[in-house]
């Protein structure tokens, strides 16, 4: 079950980068580079957890992004970012091991927070 996080971090750290150097202005490049080091951490946390658990994770991506157009990025950023926000929380509802239940839910704040700043930067932009 984590390794789906380790995998869902490693996809979107991905899609953000591509998203960051596509981008056509500089303060999109800065804010798209910013969730993808915090999705950084996200994986190390989970990798972390997975290790202590005497698991490996398994890093892979699945399908990444490649819209070139900042509306389409932020739309399908956004849209993977409600996902996961709604995965985590039902991950964090059926974990019973207290210091999981708090990193799957600070996890899950996180991405409901990143889903924000992407709704905020695609009203600047008029999508």
């Amino acid at each position: 079950q984590l390794n789906w996080g380790v995998e869902h971090e490693y996809t979107v750290i991905l899609q953000y980068l591509l998203h960051s150097y596509t981008a056509n202005d500089e303060e999109m490049k800065e804010e798209m580079e910013d969730q993808a080091i915090n999705e950084m951490q996200h994986l190390g946390w989970l990798a972390e957890e997975m290790i202590d658990g005497g698991r490996n994770p398994v890093i892979e991506h699945k399908e990444v992004d490649r819209s070139k157009k900042p509306a389409d990025m932020l739309k399908a950023d956004i849209d993977i970012e409600e996902k996961v926000a709604r995965e985590y929380d039902r991950m964090a509802g059926e974990a019973t091991d207290p210091g999981l239940k708090k990193l799957l839910t600070r996890i899950r704040d996180n991405e409901i927070y990143h889903a924000d700043l992407f709704r905020d930067r695609l009203k600047k932009k008029g999508g």
